[in-house]
């Protein structure tokens, strides 16, 4: 929330302890994936090729999961009860309770990809191999509208989150997208210095996975 090294003033503080104590019971966060052996990689045009299906990934993502014998697809979601709660919010004119929720859907849903990640890493290393960073369309360079052919792999409603025809994701505070699984190395780092996406949430963070 752009508090650096200190704690947020009264009454955000106590806005924030409040809205993660209404959101301490909920049970809908999700999150899933499904693991393709079927896979092959075009150098020339950095693409992915999955089941047949081309996913132009572009050469960012491209030079970090060329190593891969497999490609997990995963989704992950905050859920529809704190979307529901954050549109209650902004229904009331409530804007600072909104930012809040939107702030903590962010931190949930991330959380849910995180955890899935640590889930699928595990068992990568039963079998002796690694997986690499997690990529989402729309990043670095990777389009939007892939989602269309990235959600066909996937039942209707999985982890009860679905796609608009302007390929944003409901609820909301949702994550999509691929981790690469292999015996090869992979690069464990994010690489700002050449993506040009400045509103990455990853963007200048020191300590990543």
């Amino acid at each position: 929330m752009g508090y650096i090294d200190v704690l947020p003033p009264e009454p955000v503080l106590s806005l924030i302890e409040s809205s993660l104590a209404a959101l301490a019971g909920i049970q809908d966060i999700r999150a899933g994936y499904r693991v393709f052996e079927n896979i092959d990689f075009n150098k020339a045009d950095k693409s992915i090729v999955v089941n047949e299906e081309v996913f132009d990934v572009k050469s960012i993502i491209f030079s970090q999961v060329k190593n891969s014998a497999s490609i997990a697809f995963f989704i992950a979601t905050a859920g529809a009860t704190l979307e529901k709660l954050t549109a209650e919010a902004r229904k009331n004119d409530d804007l600072l309770q909104e930012y809040v929720f939107d702030i903590i859907g962010s931190e949930i849903a991330e959380a849910a990809a995180s955890a899935l990640e640590d889930h699928l890493r595990a068992d990568a290393e039963k079998e002796g191999r690694n997986i690499s960073m997690r990529f989402s369309p729309g990043y670095c360079g990777w389009d939007l509208t892939d989602q269309k052919k990235f959600f066909s792999f996937f039942p209707g409603n999985y982890c009860g989150v679905t796609l608009t025809e302007s390929c944003l994701m409901r609820p909301v505070k949702s994550v999509s997208g691929i981790i690469g699984i292999g015996t090869g190395s992979f690069r464990k780092t994010y690489r700002c210095n050449i993506c040009n996406d400045q509103y990455c949430i990853y963007r200048n963070k020191k300590n990543f996975r």
